[in-house]
């Protein structure tokens, strides 16, 4: 009998080695779910995370006289305990602007977590910030004008 324990412990063992390397030995409380019946929400709602981005956005300087605008995707986990974490750009735009929007992010306070079958999880939330250049300074930058060479004699 302790023999054919003793030999199968080397499969067991290359069995474990490959699922803790491919990911597949997980503990039930990492499992992240992409949908949950109760998605996680901002404190406030979406009207308390648009009031939290414009309070907290700070336009990269490099930018201001340059024409970048538009989302950055960002993806990151709902913990069950309303944490984020893995915070990452999906789609950048400028390497400025995805910083910033992972700076924002990454320091938001706690959400409201998911729910399955009446119990907190991890899910996987993914979203488009939208920026632009603030209207004060898109207003005090001078306009391109095109201006005709001057003739020749």
């Amino acid at each position: 009998m302790l023999r054919s324990v003793l030999s199968l412990l080397p499969v067991l063992m290359t069995g474990l080695a490959l699922c803790l390397a491919t990911g597949l030995w997980a503990q039930a409380d990492e499992t992240v779910y992409a949908i949950a019946q109760k998605m996680p929400e901002f404190p406030g709602g979406m009207t308390g995370f648009r009031t939290y981005l414009l309070s907290n956005f700070e336009f990269p300087e490099e930018l201001l006289t340059s024409p970048v605008d538009g989302p950055v995707q960002v993806s990151f986990v709902v913990m069950k305990d309303g944490s984020i974490t893995k915070a990452q750009v999906v789609r950048g735009q400028h390497p400025a602007l995805d910083k910033e929007a992972l700076r924002l992010v990454n320091s938001m306070p706690n959400w409201i977590p998911g729910e399955q079958n009446g119990q907190k999880v991890n899910v996987l939330y993914s979203m488009p910030l939208r920026f632009a250049m603030p209207k004060k300074v898109a207003a005090a930058q001078p306009q391109r004008t095109v201006q005709a060479a001057p003739a020749k004699p």
